[in-house]
């Protein structure tokens, strides 16, 4: 039997920092991180860590926030909501048309 993995919830804290979810479908997800008042956004590919036994203890499957090393592999930050949603879009394999400036 599979068991459903447990999901990200829509407010998270990582490594010091608060982050709150402002889009996600089945593929992908956009989560805006607030540093000294500015946004920055989070882009990443849904990853499922399985589950675990540690120590007799058992750590179920969850959806992965990023860590450090998922940045250009599986995760990308930007400082405009803009670009995370044209990231967001390709990760589907859909190409948005962009203006020129």
């Amino acid at each position: 039997m599979t068991k459903i993995p447990i999901p990200l919830t829509l407010k998270v804290r990582y490594n010091g920092f608060d982050y709150v979810q402002l889009l996600r479908s089945g593929f992908a997800y956009i989560y805006r991180q607030t540093v000294n008042g500015f946004y920055y956004y989070e882009v990443f590919k849904h990853k499922i860590a399985p589950e675990k036994n540690i120590k007799s203890k058992i750590i179920p499957s969850r959806i992965r926030f990023p860590n450090d090393e998922a940045f250009g592999y599986w995760a990308w930050s930007y400082n405009s909501l803009d670009r995370a949603i044209i990231k967001f879009f390709e990760l589907h394999g859909i190409k948005l048309n962009q203006k020129s400036k």
